[in-house]
């Protein structure tokens, strides 16, 4: 066994190296099984001065007044309910009271603004954190009149009533920014993954209307935090070719409905016939009563969902196959009744115009996160940008992907796009590439895609992609040093009590205290094996102030995970009360760029006393060995150099430095995603319904089954999920049609069938889950 009096401060460390050899070398204090072991009083222990003070005053970053590690201040948790805040339990991600915001969250606001916010208040409006937000909004059309609306939600449907609506006086000119810290117009803001919609109010009804210029926001989803947020819409008359954005007919009330597309061919006697052919099927629920380009993008829509625009890949399947057309007719329905609402989506029967790369285009860039302009096609519906090499033969270090393409920001069609990647960075290596942006110079080159024909097909005729060329390679050159007027960096000095094997380490700057969003700046340590390291943040304002923070990247997917390891730049001596406080820091330049010590501390999410980043690496989970039989644990050599098991991420079927992420126990959900929500990706997750009581709730379950017997957890989820109650009339042709939803984190509830078995006393009833 090893003892360390090891807490990331900078006083206990002393007092073990002052008793043993200098620099640490901790074997040298391992026991060593089937000796004696001699215990000894070093005295002081913790009254290292002399003068008799408690532990948390001569320990200057209190980690032993946060016992639970979880960074939010015993005190604080001891004012609540232990249910709610607990100075025992690692519960600094929790959201007892589902007001939608964590309790770390919670108490750094009430730092920040003096105001009381609560952990155990989920319905008074001034127990929650009021954010400021920026909103910056862009319209190229004709000025029109009209206050300027903004609907917030933390669903991914966008359905339902929004958790916050904004509304701001009409602007005298585009573009705009407005700046509000006050209590929005409706609702509240909850923390994390948001979905803003906005357009300008003709009507003013707060609802859109057709003729209303509407936008979504530029990054979808946003990360909302307590202290500050930023985000920027392009408003448009009508949305991008491939998407639709329309009233939805006879709609009213808060239920939902099921919102199908379809495109329509001809058959029949005399070929007059219509046929619907479904593209798109979604519920939405009310008072949402129309539909708008962010569903097509939504992944979770039954059919044709997550796609970059509609009918994606323009063509029907089965026999004969249904190539669509330069001009094709679809229909909306609801609730799966005709409308005869009749429209048309028109494309280009040939290989879509070559973009035209315009910025950056030989100028050098001083800004570490990417921005491109070009211009395009009105017929695209979405776009790939990738990033190069210059050298003779090019390597792309970054695509984009297939996105959407983002609308006009001027009447030349100006289109703006930043990717989520910063220069002097590394990136994840796509098509072939080596993933590393820290060069002094690259190219890039973008191309148009439309639904029609994307890949192309062969069927008695040969149909020919339309998917553009690629624009011209333009090179961008990037100067991020200190010796650029108005640049700085940062230094930071990283320190960690539990490293991974070949650790991922991300070093980030951010212009919040709530270190939301993405970052001004960030730099990734690969295969990290020893600490401490100093990482420099370059390409920053100088003396312009930072927050700073680092966490280590074990599933590589470039976002922290709520059970990996992490921290950010604090000092007790700015607030002796709140001691857990993000502290700004300003750049400097060169030699004055100022050096901040940061501890990467691990999390410890399942309170079992043992550091998630260590089970994951181990055994690939918070519970047990993975199914696929126990991995080599680690295991210390007698030279001291440790051997480690393979890749867990590999073991459990994720593809490392992918997007596509494996299902290693087939439960539907994919690997990264139970990590996500907390649960395990080895054991089996199933919703049961349990029972149907005398009361009409019709109860269910979110079971784990790990040996194929079917067991309840009692954790909640790490992130919450949408429950929805689904009836049909008959099981020989189904036609499930939604009753009710819940979003919850919880792992069991009930669902209330009074109502609905009232009016229609026979029916099955099924629950599914939709994941964010």
């Amino acid at each position: 066994g090893l003892f360390l009096g090891n807490d990331g401060g900078v006083w206990v460390e002393d007092r073990t190296h002052r008793i043993g050899l200098d620099p640490f070398d901790g074997w040298r204090y391992a026991g060593v099984r089937g000796t004696d072991v001699t215990y000894a009083a070093q005295l002081p222990i913790l009254d290292l001065d002399g003068g008799g003070d408690e532990d948390d005053v001569d320990d200057p970053d209190n980690a032993f007044v946060d016992k639970d590690g979880d960074y939010t201040e015993d005190w604080w948790e001891d004012l609540y309910d232990p249910y709610y805040a607990n100075s025992d339990v690692y519960d600094s991600h929790m959201d007892r009271d589902d007001d939608g915001w964590d309790n770390w969250s919670e108490a750094r606001y009430t730092s920040k603004s003096g105001l009381t916010t609560r952990p155990d208040q989920a319905h008074e409006a001034t127990s929650v954190p009021m954010p400021e937000v920026a909103f910056t909004f862009h319209y190229p059309g004709l000025f029109k009149n009209g206050s300027l609306v903004v609907l917030a939600y933390s669903r991914r449907a966008m359905d339902g009533d929004p958790d916050a609506i904004f509304e701001m006086d009409a602007p005298e000119y585009f573009p705009v920014t407005i700046s509000t810290n006050s209590v929005p117009a409706v609702g509240r803001l909850r923390q994390g993954s948001n979905w803003f919609f906005a357009f300008i109010d003709l009507s003013g009804n707060r609802e859109w209307d057709p003729g209303e210029p509407a936008g979504l926001a530029e990054r979808f989803p946003y990360d909302v935090g307590w202290d500050k947020n930023a985000m920027a819409f392009t408003l448009s008359d009508a949305p991008i070719n491939g998407f639709v954005r329309m009233k939805l007919p006879a709609v009213t009330g808060t239920g939902s409905h099921g919102v199908d597309i379809g495109r329509i061919t001809w058959g029949g006697l005399g070929g007059t016939n219509p046929i619907f052919t479904r593209v798109f099927f979604k519920y939405i629920k009310g008072p949402r009563n129309w539909i708008h380009e962010g569903d097509i993008l939504d992944p979770n829509a039954a059919v044709g969902g997550g796609k970059s625009g509609l009918d994606w890949d323009g063509r029907i399947s089965g026999m004969p196959v249904y190539p669509i057309g330069t001009t094709s007719t679809y229909e909306l329905r609801v609730n799966n009744v005709s409308t005869t609402n009749y429209f048309a989506l028109n494309y280009l029967g040939t290989t879509l115009p070559t973009p035209v790369a315009e910025y950056p285009r030989g100028a050098v860039v001083t800004s570490p996160r990417p921005e491109f302009r070009w211009t395009m096609t009105t017929y695209a519906s979405a776009f790939e940008l990738q990033i190069l090499t210059t050298n003779a033969s090019p390597v792309v270090v970054y695509s984009s992907g297939t996105n959407a393409a983002p609308p006009s920001r001027n009447a030349d069609g100006l289109r703006v796009w930043s990717p989520p990647i910063h220069w002097g960075d590394i990136v994840p290596a796509l098509n072939g590439g080596n993933g590393v942006l820290t060069n002094a110079a690259f190219q890039w080159r973008v191309r148009a895609f439309q639904p029609r024909l994307v890949t192309g097909f062969t069927d008695g005729t040969t149909y020919s992609s339309s998917i553009s060329a690629y624009s011209s390679s333009e090179t961008v050159r990037v100067n991020l040093s200190d010796t650029v007027t108005g640049l700085g960096s940062i230094r930071v000095e990283i320190a960690a009590p539990y490293l991974p094997p070949n650790a991922r380490i991300r070093v980030q700057a951010f212009t919040t205290a709530s270190l939301n969003d993405l970052p001004v700046v960030q730099r990734t340590l690969s295969n990290v094996n020893t600490l401490p390291q100093i990482v420099t943040l370059n390409g920053l304002q100088n003396q312009k102030p930072y927050f700073v923070a680092a966490y280590i990247d074990q599933n590589t997917d470039n976002a922290r995970a709520i059970w990996e390891s992490w921290g950010y730049y604090r000092l007790i001596d700015v607030n002796p009360e709140f001691w857990f406080q993000p502290v700004m820091i300003q750049a400097g330049k060169l030699n004055q760029a100022p050096l901040v010590p940061l501890t990467i501390m691990y999390t410890d999410t399942d309170q079992d006393r043992i550091a998630d980043a260590y089970e994951y690496a181990v055994s690939g989970g918070l519970s047990g060995i993975p199914a696929g039989g126990p991995i080599t644990p680690l295991v210390v050599g007698e030279s001291g150099d440790e051997k480690v098991s393979p890749d867990w991420l590999g073991v459990l079927g994720l593809v490392t430095g992918s997007s596509v992420y494996g299902d290693y126990d087939g439960d539907g959900l994919n690997d990264k995603r139970e990590f996500d929500l907390g649960l395990s990706a080895t054991a089996t997750d199933e919703l049961h319904i349990t029972g149907l009581d005398a009361d009409n709730q019709l109860n269910w379950t979110l079971m784990s089954d790990p040996d194929a017997v079917g067991t309840l957890s009692t954790t909640t989820l790490a992130q919450p999920v949408t429950y929805v109650l689904e009836r049909t009339d008959s099981l020989a042709t189904p036609n499930w049609i939604p009753v009710t939803e819940v979003g919850s984190k919880e792992k069991a509830g009930a669902f209330d069938l009074g109502t609905d078995r009232h009016n229609r006393p026979a029916g099955f009833y099924r629950v599914r889950v939709v994941t964010p």
